[in-house]
């Protein structure tokens, strides 16, 4: 439940602000396909903070400092305009990631600080995140075209997609490296980095770009 209410405010605080580039991007979102205004998605964004922070705080002072931390991130990003930026908004991305994970951690250990363990994996993570989350961007690039944001796509449209023809490959062998997966996971996991990085550099059209997100996002699951 932690997770979820979390990624439903983080949604509707990002979805406030992005309803001009949805109607390209992702026009059967609320806000595009009238179905909410953009004053009734703030006054919804901002009672989803109250209702994380107070959620938060009953399962302790560790959780609640994740979640203020979440919250601190989605106003840098949306309110004061971090998603314009490439690097600025990676560093938001790390953030929102690094907050979801350890509060998720926190709730799931019963314990009020991470382990060590838990500490690489959220490094890891915030490294991985840095360097190639900008593979959300490539499918968006249109509408993030059409609101003046400057993501790498639209900055190095040719190199972006070689950088990730070559990052997802590096990064397999690192993780496969720092976990000790063994010869045949770590393979697995390299043919797969190959593969959903291959993708990118191959197709160049949004439904592609939009399967390859997705590739993206269930690759480093396997760990």
């Amino acid at each position: 439940i932690w997770v979820w209410i979390h990624l439903l405010q983080a949604n509707v605080s990002n979805q406030t602000y992005s309803a001009h580039e949805d109607v390209i991007n992702k026009p059967w979102r609320p806000l595009p396909s009238g179905r909410m205004t953009a004053d009734e998605a703030r006054r919804f964004r901002w009672f989803l903070l109250v209702v994380c922070l107070c959620l938060s705080a009953w399962h302790g002072a560790g959780v609640l400092l994740a979640s203020t931390g979440l919250s601190l991130v989605e106003i840098f990003h949306d309110d004061f305009g971090f998603s314009s930026d490439p690097v600025l908004k990676n560093l938001c991305n790390v953030g929102g990631y690094l907050t979801f994970e350890s509060g998720a951690i926190l709730i799931l250990s019963s314990k009020t600080s991470v382990d060590h363990t838990s500490l690489v994996a959220l490094l890891s993570s915030g490294l991985l995140i840095f360097t190639t989350i900008h593979a959300q961007d490539f499918a968006d690039a249109d509408g993030d075209r059409l609101s003046g944001r400057r993501t790498l796509p639209i900055v190095a449209p040719e190199g972006s997609r070689l950088y990730m023809l070559t990052a997802l490959p590096v990064w397999s062998i690192v993780l496969s490296a720092l976990w000790d997966l063994g010869p045949m996971c770590g393979t697995l996991f390299l043919v797969m980095g190959l593969f959903v990085g291959s993708q990118y550099f191959r197709f160049r059209d949004v439904q592609h770009d939009q399967s390859s997100y997705l590739l993206y996002n269930v690759s480093p699951d396997v760990i």
